[in-house]
């Protein structure tokens, strides 16, 4: 009878809760508005798992959990995992210098090792923000081999190897490069034959053909002046992005966290090993994923944005708790969505919001509205339409600024999680002139988002 009882009141709390996260999704959960698909893993069991909205708009094709969604940069993990594998069979050394698997790129003076790329410590400047500087739009289709080109041509590099951290996709795409060199077979045919097949991902994939049928394919889509727009997706991406999953395939990687299917635990001892810089401090990025905490719980996640998609999948080991979301649409803040979701199982207290918000009336948008420099390769541009500002990065359609206090802007909607950007106005700055250059940082870390945003390249240039 007690028994019974357990099992009746376990199902009533169940419950309850998972109509809290259906309440956190009901705003994407039409007939006219793309989704979300999102899971919830406890103690190995998956204890949510659902589709909301839907994948195609034009054709009125719901999300379920066996949508194909791209993962955007969730994909660096897969990367990692593969490089640390190849290491472990001592096929490779992470302390190898990446010219020799990769003679072909430039000798700037300075030695980069698969470790640096791993840790986004080598110096190399972000792929998408350079493709941007040259005036392409992240909707045309971007190849492989385009990227691989633009990082041979890299003259330079932003600082020694090991001296900072500076999140860089390139990194990734090289990764991917060496595991093809290093493995004699397409990055895509290694990840299939040794990660996906074998913990029976079958619909998930590297993908190195844009023009590729895909069956249960969800299309990105933004939301622009009062309309969703479909967002163009042709990127190959290897390493960095691109990795087209499905909801009840990464229940599958997620659970070999702890079950080690596949991968040994020195393998999976590396997959959590922050990057060390040459000072002798830590970074939080590991292999692919960043190590961090929340609520005073110890965290592995990775969030992705991409052409209108949005990702996240986050890890709480101490409490063999996992969450996982897949969206195809700019306006959700998977982040935010994902937190929210671990508060509710968990029974967390709700996260402190970072500052009392302000009417947008009581701001001036033009003393904001210009194309930033963030981190000599990143661009960010400022813009104001209809007293609204808005955020524009390079793959990511616009989103609203929310104003949170004087001259402070929060941005919940790009793939830096709870970012607020402040304004530091100056006489004079670095490049002559006078103007203003924003600060950063994550308001959900409390600590410098990467230096992201260092000076104003163009004040004042209209959208």
């Amino acid at each position: 009878m007690r028994h019974t009882i357990w099992l009746i009141t376990l199902a009533i709390c169940c419950g309850t809760v998972q109509a809290q996260v259906d309440s956190l999704l009901k705003r994407w959960d039409r007939l006219n508005t793309p989704g979300a698909a999102v899971a919830v893993i406890q103690n190995g069991q998956v204890v949510h798992k659902r589709g909301y909205g839907q994948a195609s708009l034009e054709h009125h094709i719901p999300v379920t959990p066996t949508t194909v969604f791209d993962a955007a940069s969730v994909s660096k993990q897969f990367t990692a995992y593969a490089v640390a594998m190849l290491a472990h069979a001592n096929k490779l050394s992470l302390d190898d210098n990446i010219r020799t698997h990769l003679p072909a790129m430039p000798d700037w003076g300075e030695t980069i090792t698969i470790r640096h790329l791993i840790h986004h410590t080598g110096g190399l400047r972000d792929w998408p923000g350079m493709l941007a500087m040259a005036g392409r739009s992240m909707e045309d289709v971007i190849s492989f081999e385009e990227i691989i080109t633009m990082a041979r041509h890299q003259t330079a590099l932003n600082f020694a190897p090991g001296e900072q951290y500076s999140y860089s996709n390139t990194g990734y795409a090289l990764l991917a490069l060496i595991v093809e060199r290093v493995a004699g077979m397409s990055f895509r045919e290694y990840t299939d034959r040794y990660i996906f097949r074998p913990l029976g991902m079958l619909h998930t994939w590297f993908q190195d053909d844009h023009e590729e049928q895909v069956m249960n394919r969800a299309y990105g889509y933004t939301f622009v002046e009062g309309a969703y727009r479909r967002v163009g997706n042709g990127l190959m991406g290897l390493g960095s992005s691109s990795l087209h999953t499905t909801l009840d395939n990464l229940i599958l990687w997620t659970l070999n966290f702890m079950s080690r299917q596949i991968g040994s635990d020195a393998v999976h001892a590396l997959m959590e090993q922050p990057g060390t810089l040459n000072s002798g401090s830590t970074t939080t990025y590991a292999f692919g994923q960043v190590v961090g905490s929340y609520r005073g719980l110890r965290t592995v996640s990775h969030s992705g944005s991409w052409a209108g998609f949005r990702s996240m999948l986050l890890r709480i080991p101490e409490h063999d708790f996992s969450v996982i979301l897949l969206s195809n649409t700019a306006d959700i803040s998977a982040p935010e969505l994902v937190y929210r979701i671990a508060d509710a199982y968990l029974d967390l207290e709700p996260a402190a919001q970072p500052a009392q918000t302000i009417a947008h009336a009581d701001i001036d948008p033009g003393a904001y509205t210009g194309t930033y420099d963030a981190n000599s390769a990143l661009i960010i541009r400022l813009a104001h339409s209809d007293s609204l500002l808005q955020a524009h990065l390079p793959a990511a359609p616009p989103v609203v600024l929310q104003p949170i206090g004087a001259d402070s802007l929060l941005c919940t909607g790009l793939e830096y999680p709870g970012l607020v950007l402040t304004q530091y106005r100056r006489h004079s700055y670095a490049h002559g002139g006078t103007g203003a250059v924003l600060g950063a940082r994550n308001a959900a870390c409390g600590h410098p988002s990467a230096a992201l945003c260092r000076g104003l390249l163009q004040h004042g240039a209209q959208s």
